[in-house]
């Protein structure tokens, strides 16, 4: 993966305060990263099945279809970044 020097030195600063190897704290920063969005997911997912109970399954698949696009979205973009 490709970091710039920036970042190269934030992770390197990350990794002295934890205690770390650089390679481990981009591991766990990596995972963080995975995990917020995972809990991200699962809360817009309950918010649009507790706020729109109305929808009928046609609607459902729609939004979900749209969201999922935008994640995939977002993640791509975090990639690309870095």
């Amino acid at each position: 993966m490709k970091v710039s020097k920036e970042h190269q030195e934030w992770i390197k600063q990350y990794a002295k305060s934890h205690n770390l190897t650089e390679e481990a704290a981009l591991n766990k920063l990596i995972g963080d990263v995975r995990e917020t969005q995972e809990s991200e997911r699962v809360s817009l997912q309950q918010q649009i099945i507790e706020r729109l109970p109305n929808l009928n399954l046609e609607q459902m698949r729609e939004i979900r279809q749209r969201v999922e696009q935008f994640l995939s979205d977002v993640i791509s973009r975090f990639v690309r970044s870095n």
